[in-house]
């Protein structure tokens, strides 16, 4: 069974793979609107993926710091 941490870096490394899929097909597109979308769409999983790593590793520092 798999822990919250590391699901959140499992889905993190999922969005990136997901955000490169994007970026390759958006110049497969051969329509401008569905590239810049599928481009738009890629920048907001990294953003994502960035959101989840910083949470996984926020709360990896909360678990090895009994202070906090």
């Amino acid at each position: 069974m798999r822990t919250e941490r590391q699901n959140g870096k499992l889905g993190a490394q999922k969005l990136r793979e997901l955000a490169s899929w994007y970026r390759e097909f958006a110049g497969r597109a051969g329509n401008c609107s569905i590239s810049c979308g599928r481009l738009r769409m890629a920048e907001d999983l990294d953003r994502e993926a960035d959101s989840l790593e910083r949470s996984h590793a926020r709360k990896r520092k909360e678990c090895s710091d009994p202070a906090t």
